[in-house]
């Protein structure tokens, strides 16, 4: 499946964040298709552009869609409001005004700037759901085992999903301050352990160990936060009746952000009589949807609902 790959902003810092533009050779006709701009899970600490589940990827180009994944700075060296959210802003506005020149001069795609939604899963969720309180949201959203709710003691105890990890020495977590930021901190494929699982932290690099640090403590979140403002990064924030269509998904089973999480970010949209969804995946984990193929009954039941409701909304 062809794609293109092109720099969608300098960060003050000087790092150039990248954004993987895919399509299908289909793509090249005179019809302008809707994008579909993709933030990625790892906690604001790890991950890259490029841990978008195969078989999610190719049913969005399937379905007609350019899918557009974005790195973003990474936590510690910045906090989520400077690093990831203002770099999730500047990807939007550069999806709507500067790719779909790009991509015309690039590759011979038409696209519509004018129909951005946008799909996370994780920490990826919560920057797609930031972007509904924007004063011109995306068209639509699709947030898997996303967070919100930051003032809830939750997210200030120890994580059950941390519990069975080993053991993190505190000075060699320290070290990632010591490492050059960064926009992409990738997992390796031997850290994917079972499908409909998330790839899991490699405890030999600091980045990782100071991330599970975190979550065993019960500080990451804090410490990604860095100046105590939990509420301009908590999507509950800014719900309210103009909140653009948002569909959530989650697993039965998640061990890493409870699926009550959703039900409530989507119990509370309804109230609203905002257009909304929400699809639960029996005894899935946080991941259902990685290493696993179209075929596979999570994806069936957690996934193609989760692109269904994004075509509903392609011309509304």
């Amino acid at each position: 499946m062809p794609f293109r790959s092109f720099i969608y902003k300098v960060a003050e810092d000087g790092q150039d964040l990248l954004a993987d533009v895919h399509f299908t050779e289909s793509s090249h006709n005179n019809e302008n298709k809707a994008i579909v701009l993709v933030f990625h899970a790892g906690g604001y600490t790890l991950g890259s552009r490029t841990l978008v589940p195969a078989a999610t990827l190719r049913s969005l180009c399937a379905r007609g869609f350019v899918v557009v994944s974005v790195d973003y700075r990474l936590c510690p060296h910045v906090s989520i409001w400077e690093g990831p959210m203002a770099d999730a802003r500047d990807a939007l506005q550069w999806a709507r005004n500067a790719l779909p020149g790009l991509l015309k001069k690039d590759a011979g795609v038409d696209i519509d700037g004018e129909k951005v939604m946008v799909f996370g899963q994780s920490s990826g969720a919560t920057l797609a759901l930031l972007l509904g309180g924007l004063p011109n949201p995306p068209r639509a959203i699709a947030a898997l085992y996303g967070a919100a709710y930051f003032a809830d003691s939750v997210w200030s105890t120890p994580s059950p999903g941390a519990a069975m990890m080993p053991v993190v020495d505190r000075d060699f977590a320290d070290k990632v301050y010591s490492e050059p930021p960064t926009s992409h901190a990738e997992f390796q494929t031997t850290q994917y352990l079972a499908p409909g699982q998330m790839p899991v932290p490699d405890l030999s690099k600091p980045r990782d160990a100071w991330m599970v640090l975190g979550f065993k403590e019960g500080n990451h979140l804090a410490k990604c936060v860095k100046d105590g403002n939990f509420e301009r990064v908590d999507p509950a924030t800014y719900f309210r009746e103009e909140f653009p269509p948002t569909i959530f998904a989650t697993g039965t089973a998640d061990h890493f952000i409870d699926p009550d999480c959703s039900r409530r970010m989507y119990e509370e949209l309804r109230r609203l009589r905002v257009s909304t969804k929400l699809v639960t995946v029996e005894g899935g984990d946080h991941g259902f949807d990685f290493g696993i193929d179209e075929e596979d009954a999570n994806f069936q039941s957690g996934v193609v609902p989760v692109l269904e409701f994004l075509e509903e909304y392609v011309n509304s």
